[in-house]
């Protein structure tokens, strides 16, 4: 993609790296459904790495002084019950986008992650249905953190 661009627009300033797919176990059933930790951190996580890595090599070799943008999530910051593998990859995206942004930066390139706000998704409506709808508000409400 991020050649893609180059070659048709000539440079590349700006990059959303969105990527998102959740799971609904418990720890302890996890190793029952490995297929699904297996499916989802190389989506949130890996695919978010690639976008980055890519990128960021790019805008440096092109001079660029873009900026990298990185969907995370509040189940980054603050977990859930039974998503262990989705929490756990968006808790990486915030810490690649700190890495990142350190050594990016010295090349005018910033490197940001975005939290958007409660969308009603299928993760959040499992949220909601698994009960921590009430938990989820407060959160999102700054009331616990």
């Amino acid at each position: 993609m991020v050649g893609f661009v180059i070659e048709t627009y000539g440079t590349l300033d700006v990059i959303l790296n969105n990527a998102c797919i959740g799971d609904k176990h418990s720890i302890v059933e996890m190793n029952e459904h490995l297929d699904d930790y297996h499916r989802t951190i190389p989506i949130n996580q890996h695919g978010i790495a690639y976008g980055i890595m890519a990128a960021g090599k790019r805008m440096i070799e092109l001079g660029v002084k873009g900026v990298i943008i990185n969907t995370a999530s509040v189940f980054g910051i603050v977990t859930i019950q039974n998503h262990f593998a989705y929490c756990a990859s968006k808790a990486a995206v915030e810490s690649m986008t700190r890495s990142a942004a350190l050594e990016f930066g010295p090349f005018g390139i910033r490197v940001v992650a975005i939290v958007p706000d409660t969308v009603k998704t299928p993760i959040i409506n499992q949220v909601i249905e698994s009960g921590f709808g009430e938990t989820l508000k407060n959160i999102i409400c700054g009331r616990i953190t």
